[in-house]
């Protein structure tokens, strides 16, 4: 790859990336709006229970996606050294002995 294949596919990959954090963004704010207004109505639809237990939830799951992305995109893992293994032929081992 040259230099302008690797731009383009960092460009893509950081343009997927601000999707997902957004998405994760819209969760929470739904989440929150769902928690802290609707459920504190005095009759809202389908009850105060649903609200409070469906916007916990919607924060909750789009703060750990929003960790996990960020984390795997900024901290990727090390990459380990690989080991080579060396394997003797027979004509060398037999000259040895």
């Amino acid at each position: 790859m040259n230099r302008i294949e690797k731009k383009v596919a960092r460009s893509r990959s950081d343009k997927s990336i601000s999707r997902l954090i957004l998405f994760s963004i819209v969760g929470f704010s739904i989440g929150y709006y769902m928690l802290n207004h609707i459920a504190t109505w005095e009759n809202p639809p389908m009850g105060n229970t649903f609200h409070i237990v469906i916007g916990c939830a919607l924060i909750a799951i789009s703060l750990i996606f929003l960790a996990v992305i960020i984390r795997k995109h900024y901290f990727p893992k090390k990459k380990r050294k690989k080991s080579h293994h060396v394997f003797l032929d027979n004509n060398s081992t037999k000259k040895e002995q």
